[in-house]
């Protein structure tokens, strides 16, 4: 993937991660994060993560086939979760919950749901979807359940 820098050259990345304490650099679509499932910044990630090694955050660079879903519901007990569509058709279900369907069909579109909420997904067409965890106070989550 590339942009263009500030004076409107273009540049490649070259998918090589520099992880500072103050400023991290990469590629979302690194293959290093594939052992993570698309996760590049979290508390999960290895003590070299610099800031990327973060336990109240956590981003993903999802990259999904046509097809590809996830069957088991699963949720973040103590998480918020946001999933907002880059490009693609990515459906997602909410068992019991109201709405119980969201399809993110446009750039842009997202869904934000709360701790607890159990969910399983669909990508209707090849897909890329960032999601970002954040924890939310203990007496919040509770609130939600």
């Amino acid at each position: 993937m590339g942009f263009m820098t500030s004076d409107n050259l273009p540049y490649e990345s070259s998918l090589s991660i520099n992880d500072g304490l103050r400023i991290s650099t990469g590629n979302a679509e690194d293959p290093l994060f594939s052992p993570h499932g698309g996760w590049f910044v979290g508390g999960f990630l290895s003590n070299l993560s610099g800031l990327r090694r973060d336990s109240s955050l956590a981003v993903k660079w999802g990259v999904h086939k046509a097809g590809e879903m996830r069957e088991e519901p699963s949720s973040s007990a103590i998480e918020n979760s946001l999933a907002i569509l880059i490009s693609g058709v990515f459906k997602l279900q909410f068992p019991g919950e109201s709405p119980t369907q969201v399809i993110l069909s446009e750039r842009g579109d997202y869904v934000l749901f709360g701790p607890g909420v159990q969910h399983v997904w669909t990508a209707l067409n090849n897909s890329v979807i960032v999601t970002i965890r954040w924890h939310v106070p203990s007496s919040a989550a509770l609130e939600g359940s």
